[in-house]
């Protein structure tokens, strides 16, 4: 009855054969998505490409109920100031460096998915986003989901989405508000506030965004 194209890792061409076809975009921050032709295009962010075509769906990110939720709910037990996992661009880095020579400690990797990522991120108060082009990446609402104070860079969605720094997450710009932002991070206000991330992503799972499409 209906084909649901959503990966990104493989390009899916020729005829869909009659079928209503869908895609979803989960990078139309990068690509465009012409493989193929398709009856609706969904779009995790607002603003990429061919979001101005007329069967064009904004359809963010979002977290899996599976594999993304918290099992450390002490905010005493999370022993490690801040993780990351996912590819160190150099932008990422600089943030990291930036945060381990104020002292803090900060547990890294790449290539963790599913409990692996969890459990990594379960031990951390903050999960830091700084993303790849601007875009709100699905890390935001794993992080959220997982307990963790979300810290990310400026990213162009996450009003549209109701998110505003200082309340289910923090946001910061330079060296000077991300100091500003680990300090509130790692208080008894971050604790409140991934509270408040917690409760407000309960909504935004894969299963919602399934159900839509």
């Amino acid at each position: 009855d209906l084909s649901v194209h959503g990966d990104s890792m493989f390009h899916l061409t020729g005829d869909s054969g009659g079928i209503p076809n869908v895609v979803y975009m989960a990078d139309n921050h990068v690509r465009e998505y012409r493989e193929r032709e398709y009856d609706l295009l969904f779009g995790a962010h607002s603003w990429g490409f061919r979001h101005d075509e007329p069967n064009f769906r904004w359809l963010p990110c979002a977290y899996d109920q599976q594999t993304h939720y918290e099992w450390q709910s002490e905010w005493g037990g999370r022993v490690i100031d801040v993780g990351f996992v996912g590819v160190l661009y150099p932008n990422r880095l600089a943030v990291i460096d930036t945060l381990r020579s104020w002292g803090l400690s900060v547990a890294l990797a790449t290539g963790r998915v599913y409990h692996e990522s969890n459990d990594l991120y379960n031990v951390c108060k903050v999960a830091l986003c700084v993303s790849y082009n601007g875009d709100v990446p699905a890390r935001v609402f794993e992080g959220m989901a997982q307990g963790c104070v979300v810290l990310a860079d400026p990213q162009f969605d996450l009003a549209k989405l109701g998110l505003e720094s200082g309340k289910q997450l923090l946001t910061f710009t330079d060296p000077d508000s991300l100091r500003v932002a680990v300090r509130i991070a790692l208080s008894e206000q971050g604790e409140a506030i991934a509270e408040a991330g917690k409760e407000w992503v309960r909504g935004h799972s894969w299963r919602a965004r399934a159900e839509e499409i």
